[in-house]
């Protein structure tokens, strides 16, 4: 029988005694499992001078699919106190579309989307030009979905109608109905703050906003100035890897 292990001060040749020899694979713990294959220098931008970037998200629509030509967009609108944002966009007519629902609903033929900008941190765009990645920071984000103004404004003409019908009908009685209300403590501050971010919404005007649309010269010319990665000074991190696996962690945890 083999010895497969011998201590330090003996020096011994293994032997086998069987018909098969086994078979050892060399291992080498030194070197790591993943290596890094490439890497690649990434250039952080600052954006110019009284400029906003915003990012704007559809997540009902293919990310292949973008607002132009056809369905490009007809026009945008922001309420700058509140950030609600709202675009215009026509309606495809040539397949799944009612036209009795389209004169129902006042002759809609275009859809608006609707959406709130978010201020946020560590959110970037990036370009990869020259094999460098070169980040901007985004100011705002906003996810676009589609807003049914169109149904709510028939509710309400329906509702205006009725309440009109309700007084013509002739009815001299008058009825005096006391109403007790009980609310929460709890609930009674957030329900208030909602109606109140609601009415504030409502009662601020839009803001007509310009469209470009991204294949345009001035996009091209603004995208070019963005991501122009004239400031090539090398960073060096401050923090090693286990207080950096430490922060995700918390992050991780946070959320």
């Amino acid at each position: 029988m083999s010895k497969l292990f011998v201590s330090d001060d003996e020096d011994e040749p293994m032997t086998n005694t069987g018909s098969e020899s086994p078979t050892f694979i060399p291992q080498d713990h030194g070197e790591d499992e993943d290596p890094v294959v490439s890497e690649i220098p990434m250039i952080i931008t600052s954006k110019p001078a009284q400029t906003q970037l915003c990012a704007l998200q559809y997540p009902g629509r293919p990310s292949a699919r973008h607002y132009e030509n056809e369905s490009h967009v007809l026009s945008t609108r922001l309420k700058p106190s509140t950030d609600l944002l709202e675009a215009d966009v026509p309606i495809d007519t040539s397949k799944f579309f009612d036209v009795n629902k389209s004169d129902e609903w006042g002759g809609v033929n275009k859809q608006t989307l609707s959406g709130v900008l978010i201020g946020l941190e560590g959110y970037y765009a990036a370009n990869v030009q020259n094999g460098e990645i070169v980040l901007c920071q985004l100011d705002k984000v906003a996810q676009l979905r589609p807003s049914l103004n169109y149904i709510d404004k028939e509710i309400a003409t329906a509702r205006d109608l009725h309440r009109l019908e309700n007084n013509h009908s002739g009815r001299d009685t008058v009825q005096v109905v006391q109403m007790s209300v009980k609310s929460s403590n709890d609930n009674a501050p957030r329900l208030g703050e909602a109606l109140m971010a609601r009415k504030k919404v409502e009662d601020e005007s839009f803001t007509q906003l310009p469209w470009v649309d991204s294949s345009s010269e001035a996009s091209l010319a603004l995208k070019k100035e963005i991501f122009q990665a004239d400031n090539r000074n090398v960073l060096r991190s401050n923090t090693n890897e286990e207080d950096y696996i430490g922060l995700l962690v918390k992050d991780i945890s946070a959320n």
